[in-house]
């Protein structure tokens, strides 16, 4: 079976709703797992801070307007920027997490069990894969899709300057390791996204 095919099953109707449930739990979860971030970090800069659930929600979101055809009264660019933003924050943060649980894998096995461990790196690994179903039904212009590209770049500076990234055994500046592979995932992302899109 050819990949197209593959995806053209995944995506129909009961398929995306279990998809969008799932990535709505993932979401929840995602935001308990960042509480105590969230609680150490100044109230304004918490839109910055939960990648992973952010990006979730923004999936479920691009499936449910795919799914419904389009939502009414909503501009088109605003459904746009929802299915860029969804590509993007899903193919980086989905591989992003994975580096980085492999990378301090010793110290996330000691506070995490290892069915938890496991989950995570599983569950962020869905998160990539997911995202290029996104590619498969968005019409997006290039214009959206920098200002996504734009909006992540953003967030890294953001993350690695004041040091608010995901927690992580130690902070990471902004010529880490970590963050490099940050940048690189959304300048990467960012361009697949660019190529895809049609027209100004």
């Amino acid at each position: 079976m050819k990949l197209s095919e593959i995806t053209a099953k995944i995506l129909q109707r009961p398929f995306i709703r279990i998809l969008i449930a799932a990535n709505v739990l993932g979401t929840f979860f995602g935001f308990y797992y960042y509480m105590p971030q969230l609680m150490t970090t100044e109230i304004f800069l918490w839109p910055l801070i939960p990648d992973s659930p952010t990006s979730t929600i923004l999936i479920a979101f691009s499936l449910y307007i795919f799914m419904s055809g389009g939502l009414e009264k909503v501009p088109e660019k605003f459904e746009e920027a929802v299915h860029g933003l969804a590509f993007i924050g899903n193919i980086k943060y989905g591989l992003w997490t994975v580096f980085v649980l492999l990378k301090f894998q010793p110290e996330f096995t000691a506070i995490n069990t290892t069915g938890m461990y496991l989950f995570l790196v599983v569950s962020h690994l869905g998160m990539f894969l997911q995202a290029f179903l996104v590619l498969d039904y968005i019409d997006i212009s290039k214009k959206i899709s920098g200002l996504a590209l734009g909006f992540f770049l953003f967030n890294d500076i953001v993350d690695y300057s004041l040091g608010i990234h995901t927690s992580l055994p130690e902070v990471q500046g902004l010529y880490s390791t970590v963050s490099i592979a940050a940048f690189g995932l959304t300048i990467l992302s960012g361009l697949l996204l660019y190529f895809k899109a049609s027209g100004d």
